[in-house]
C-alpha cells in the first residue's frame, strides 16, 4: 500500500510498516526494469556475437576466369551454378528493393552443397547446417548468467547459407510451418515478435540466402514451399555430360586428393567474393529487348506457380462409355511484380559478378533456366517436354515421356491450360486431343535467347508477344543457322559463337567471358 507505506499480507490478517518488515517478493516494476535492461543490453550485443574464425584470404587481385577455372577443376559443368552463387551472395551488399533467396535443387552427389560452400569463408556470409524453430528471434529471456542470441540481427547485410533444407523439412510439421511462416514475414526486411518473457522484439534485417534441397524432398513438401510463396527462386543442377563424367572418374581413379582441390577453389571464390563487393555497382539500364524478355519470363513464372483446384466430372461418349475428366473450380495466379523484380536483380548481379556493366544474352539465358526451375517440378518437366515436341503435345505423348498415367498427364495439362500457359486444340467430345503453348509464351519457350532478342528487334511488339516470326518446327541445321545469320545487324560482323544452351551470339557485340562458355565458333 503505497499511501500507507506498508505491506499487506496476502491473507489480510497482518500489516507491517516499511521499517519493521522486509518484503519476501520483488515489486513488479523493479522486475520489468531488470528485464528491459537485460534485453536492451542483449540486443546491443546481438551483432557482436563471436563467429567462427575464418581463414585468411588472398589479397592479390583476381579475375573471374581465373576463379572459374579453379572451380571447374572441382565441379565440371558448374559455370552457371558458380555465377548464381556469386550473384545471390553479393546482392545483400547493395540496396535492393527486395532480397534474393535461391535453392539449388539436385539429386544427391550432384555438387549443389559443394557449390554453396565455395563462399563459406567470405566475410559477408553466415553458414549453417540447420535451423531451430525459433532461430530468428528467440522467445527465451536472457539472464545475467545465460545469454540469448537472435539470428536475425547477425545476418543483416550477409548471405545466409543453409547447407541442407532437407533436414528442416524433416522436423515436426508444426515446427516446419512455424519456421517457414517466420520467413514470410522476414522477407519484408522487418520482423516483429512478441513473447511473454521478452515482450515486443523487432529487427530490421536484409540478407540473401542460398540453400540446397533434393527434388524428392521438394516435391514431397510442396505445400510447405507454397507457404513461402514466390520468395524463393530455384536452379536445377544440370545432369553430368559424358565428358564431365569422364573427368570425375579420372579424378577418382587417380587418387587425386579432392579436399585440396576444394580448399583451393573455396579460397579463390571467397577471396573473389570479398573483392567484388568492394566495387561500385554500376550496371547500365536494361535495353528494350531485355525488358520485354524479363517481363514475359516473370509472367511465365507467376502463371506456372499459380494454384489450380480441379473437380472431377464424367460424360458418356458415342459408344456409351463413361469418360472421366477434370473441370477447373478455382484458379489463383500471383501478380508478376515480385517475380519481375527478382529476375531483374538476379540478371544485373549475374552481369556484375563477371565484370560486365550491362545485362547480355548470357545472363538472360541463365534467367530462363531459373524461371523454368522455379515452378513446381511436374509443370517444369511438362514444359521441357512440350518444348522438345515443338510446342504441341497430347496427354498420351506426355504420359509416354514422363512415365505418368494418361489421366495424370491430362490433369497436368489441364492445370497449365487453366493457368493460361497452354491452349487446348479441341478434339472429339470434350477431351482435348492436343495442347499447344499459349501464343504469349511461345517465343520465350521455343526460341533461344538470341533468337528471341532478334525477333523483338525485327518484329512487332504486341500484348501477345513478338509477331512476324514463325514458330520453330524443328531444330535448324548448322547450314540453315549460318545462312540465316549472314552478318550481325548491329556491327556487321561475320563471326559468331554458340553458347552451351545453343544461342548464337555475335563475337564483336557480346564476346564470351571464357572459352568454356563456347560450344562452337561460327564464321559466315
Amino acid at each position: 500500500n503505497e499511501s500507507r507505506k506498508s505491506y499487506v499480507c496476502g491473507c489480510s490478517k497482518g500489516v507491517g510498516t516499511m521499517t519493521n518488515i522486509q518484503p519476501a517478493f520483488t515489486p513488479l516494476d523493479k522486475i520489468m526494469q531488470e528485464v528491459t535492461a537485460v534485453d536492451e543490453e542483449q540486443q546491443k550485443k546481438a551483432k557482436s556475437q563471436p563467429e567462427v574464425d575464418k581463414p585468411q584470404l588472398l589479397t592479390k587481385s583476381l579475375g573471374y576466369q581465373e576463379v572459374e577455372n579453379k572451380v571447374l577443376a572441382l565441379l565440371p559443368n558448374a559455370q552457371i551454378g558458380l555465377k548464381l552463387v556469386l550473384a545471390v551472395g553479393v546482392s545483400c551488399q547493395f540496396n535492393n528493393p527486395l532480397m534474393l533467396w535461391m535453392l539449388f535443387v539436385g539429386v544427391p552427389s550432384s555438387g549443389k552443397t559443394d557449390l554453396v560452400r565455395l563462399i563459406k569463408d567470405a566475410e559477408s556470409t553466415y553458414y549453417l547446417d540447420n535451423l531451430t524453430q525459433n532461430a530468428f528471434i528467440s522467445g527465451e529471456r536472457a539472464t545475467k548468467s545465460q545469454k540469448v542470441y537472435d539470428l536475425l540481427p547477425l545476418i543483416d547485410k550477409k548471405c545466409l547459407i543453409i547447407k541442407d533444407w532437407t533436414s528442416i523439412f524433416s522436423l515436426d510439421e508444426k515446427m516446419t510451418k512455424k519456421l517457414l511462416g517466420d520467413l514470410v514475414g522476414i522477407y519484408d526486411k522487418e520482423f516483429t515478435k512478441f513473447s511473454s518473457r521478452r515482450g515486443n522484439i523487432s529487427y530490421k534485417s536484409a540478407f540473401s540466402q542460398l540453400g540446397c534441397i533434393t527434388p524428392a524432398t521438394l516435391n514431397r513438401h510442396t505445400q510447405y514451399m507454397n507457404m513461402v510463396g514466390a520468395r524463393f527462386l530455384c536452379y536445377s543442377m544440370p545432369i553430368s555430360t559424358s565428358g564431365d563424367a569422364e573427368k570425375s572418374y579420372k579424378s577418382i581413379f587417380t587418387n587425386t586428393d579432392r579436399s585440396l582441390i576444394e580448399k583451393e577453389a573455396r579460397l579463390y571464390v571467397s577471396s573473389y567474393f570479398n573483392q567484388i563487393i568492394q566495387k561500385p555497382f554500376n550496371i547500365k539500364p536494361l535495353s528494350k529487348p531485355a525488358q520485354a524478355y524479363l517481363r514475359i519470363a516473370a509472367e511465365l513464372m507467376s502463371n506456372c506457380r499459380g494454384i489450380v483446384l480441379l473437380q472431377s466430372a464424367t460424360f458418356k461418349n458415342e459408344e456409351g462409355e463413361e469418360i472421366k475428366y477434370y473441370e477447373v473450380s478455382d484458379v489463383q495466379i500471383e501478380e508478376p511484380w515480385r517475380a519481375v523484380q527478382q529476375i531483374i536483380l538476379l540478371a544485373q548481379h549475374l552481369a556484375f559478378v563477371v565484370g560486365k556493366d550491362e545485362v547480355t544474352i548470357e545472363e538472360l539465358s541463365i534467367i530462363k533456366e531459373v524461371v523454368i526451375s522455379s515452378m513446381p517440378a511436374d509443370r517444369s518437366q511438362a514444359l521441357r517436354t512440350i518444348k522438345e515436341q515443338s510446342g504441341t503435345i497430347t496427354a498420351k505423348q506426355l504420359s509416354d515421356f514422363s512415365d505418368r498415367s494418361i489421366k495424370t498427364s491430362r490433369r497436368l495439362l489441364d492445370e497449365l491450360t487453366a493457368l493460361k500457359v497452354l491452349e487446348k486444340i479441341k478434339g472429339s467430345g470434350t477431351i482435348a486431343t492436343d495442347y499447344t503453348i499459349n501464343e504469349h509464351f511461345k517465343n520465350i519457350l521455343l526460341l533461344d535467347t538470341a533468337e528471341f532478342l532478334s525477333s523483338y528487334s525485327s518484329g512487332t511488339e504486341t500484348s501477345d508477344g513478338i509477331q512476324n516470326h514463325s514458330p520453330i518446327s524443328q531444330t535448324p541445321s548448322k547450314e540453315d543457322t549460318t545462312k540465316s545469320l549472314e552478318i550481325c545487324n548491329v556491327c556487321n560482323s561475320k563471326k559468331f559463337w554458340k553458347t552451351q544452351d545453343g544461342s548464337i551470339v555475335c563475337v564483336t557485340c557480346h564476346p564470351p567471358t571464357s572459352e568454356t562458355n563456347v560450344k562452337e565458333w561460327i564464321e559466315v
